[in-house]
């Protein structure tokens, strides 16, 4: 769950923000690590199931990113859940002051290889 990261634009006021889980620093290594398990596939690969989580966890926090984004745009390839490369394409601005930024990055796949798919729906490992 630690590394899940919920990425949200507001509309109204262009504030670009990111939303992430933050165990609590009394928490023992155990406790982290036992929460850091529950990630399932749908919550990694399904937007509405991301944002459910997060708007319930309750060690959520949130960081402003950015401020005046007129557009935000992500894509990945190949399709989630095995996607290696994510681009963002970001207009901030309006009119003849607006700035246009395209990058990619890669990700980190690991959990690629323990994937399998039953009847159309994505699973971390295979029934015993």
């Amino acid at each position: 769950l630690t590394e899940l990261r919920v990425i949200r634009t507001a509309p109204d006021t262009g504030v670009v923000s990111i939303h992430y889980a933050q165990f609590p620093e009394a928490w023992p290594p155990v406790w982290k690590a036992q929460w850091d398990d529950t990630m399932t596939v749908a919550i990694a690969t399904d937007p509405v199931e991301a944002l459910s989580w997060m708007n319930s966890a309750q060690w959520a926090a949130t960081q402003e990113l950015a401020s005046e984004v007129t557009s935000l745009k992500f894509s990945v390839s190949p399709e989630a859940p095995l996607a290696e490369m994510v681009q963002i394409e970001v207009t901030v601005g309006s009119g003849p002051g607006a700035v246009e930024l395209r990058s990619s990055a890669s990700m980190r796949a690991h959990k690629i290889a323990d994937l399998y798919m039953d009847g159309g729906v994505y699973y971390l490992a295979a029934p015993e």
